[in-house]
């Protein structure tokens, strides 16, 4: 490690040790040994209005005000178009997550699809063992030049690095023990499934009511199955190319008017981690989303909620110590969280879940289907078993 940044990549791994997602020596040496602030040309940073403006940042020579933010643990945008996050790393936890759910071992072949600034490929490569088995591809040229300025002096030269449609996946290095999905995504590539082998394991953001869950999946039996294996967050670049459409959940941004009410939040709530509340009412309704509220064009609240047809509209709000919107969504609201707590308050993690082509028949009786580009994701938890 660096002089300067050694202990800031230490406090990194320390954070991600007390969040409990690593699980692994491999993967906390990874993270160590491969230094994530060569890998960041540029930063931006929302202004009190939510505005990204890039801050003063040098890549070659970066202070340690720098260091500390890019060591933070947080997702860094790292470019925008029209004030949205178009490339970004992944926060700190989303990496570990997707790593331990990867379970790799030298020798493997890994393709990821979303190259980003190169980063995660060198992680890959450090992992496996060698830079000759890992490939990545992105969709957009620039990034792609950009990741090679970073591989190279960073000794991962021999990493395959190419542009492509990401939907298509790689198929000149297939088939994969291991594919990585660093971009959100609304649905699994056929592609993807295609060239994993039948043993392998694929990690993917799989975009779920305006944020993105981690979703491990693998072939059974001529089935692809799949469990949530953590969770990306909402600050992640989006897949682009055939694939890129919305998947079930929206968001966007309301105006406060008038008819707005605050509410106190449901005291059970508090004790609850808000991601497992909000995955079941993404599974649920088609009406869930994540909201930014404005007063004369200037954020005021942002959270999870439901988007009723009629545009009324209703929200936990991010701290979850209120609630906010109109008197109707807010009813509905309460009361998906009250079948939510009727079921148990299952967490994300306890639901089975099979990918089903859109012609196909589940050959599980699923509680819950979800509509997708290429698939239908069925759902069901896991104590209710299979018949």
């Amino acid at each position: 490690m660096g002089q300067i940044d050694a202990p800031y990549r230490e406090r990194y791994v320390e954070r991600l040790r007390h969040r409990r997602v690593l699980a692994s020596p491999s993967v906390e040496r990874a993270l160590l040994e491969v230094p994530l602030h060569r890998f960041v040309d540029q930063i931006y940073l929302p202004d009190e209005e939510g505005t990204l403006r890039r801050v003063p940042y040098q890549p070659g020579h970066p202070d340690h005000k720098s260091l500390e933010l890019i060591y933070s643990g947080d997702a860094l945008v790292l470019a925008v178009e029209r004030n949205r996050p178009v490339r970004a790393t992944p926060s700190g936890s989303a990496v570990a997550q997707m790593f331990e759910g990867l379970e790799l071992e030298p020798g493997m072949s890994v393709l990821e699809i979303g190259t980003g600034t190169g980063y995660t490929a060198a992680l890959l490569a450090r992992l496996v063992g060698s830079p000759a088995c890992v490939s990545t591809t992105d969709s957009d040229p620039g990034a792609v030049e950009q990741a090679r300025n970073h591989l190279i002096p960073t000794g991962f030269a021999g990493i395959d690095v190419s542009v492509s449609d990401g939907l298509l996946g790689d198929p000149a290095r297939a088939p994969y023990d291991r594919i990585l999905v660093t971009v959100g995504c609304p649905d699994i590539s056929p592609c993807w499934l295609d060239q994993l082998r039948p043993d392998g394991l694929l990690i993917a953001p799989l975009e779920h009511g305006g944020w993105y869950p981690i979703v491990r999946v693998w072939k059974q039996g001529g089935r692809v199955r799949g469990r949530i294996a953590g969770s990306a967050g909402v600050v992640i670049p989006r897949i682009e190319g055939k694939l890129g459409e919305h998947g079930p959940g929206r968001s966007g941004v309301r105006e406060l008017d008038p008819s707005v009410r605050e509410s106190p939040v449901w005291p059970r709530l508090l004790e609850l981690p808000l991601r497992d509340f909000w995955f079941y009412l993404a599974i649920r309704s088609s009406e869930s989303c994540v909201l930014d509220v404005t007063d004369h064009g200037r954020r005021v609240a942002r959270g999870l909620g439901l988007c009723l047809r009629n545009g009324r509209w209703s929200i936990v709000v991010s701290g979850r110590y209120r609630l906010l919107g109109h008197l109707e969504a807010l009813a509905a609201l309460e009361e998906a969280y009250n079948e939510w707590e009727a079921l148990g308050t299952p967490r994300m993690t306890d639901y089975e879940m099979e990918f089903v082509p859109s012609d196909g028949r589940p050959q599980s009786h699923p509680t819950w289907n979800l509509a997708r580009r290429f698939f239908r994701q069925t759902l069901w938890l896991e104590e209710r078993g299979e018949t």
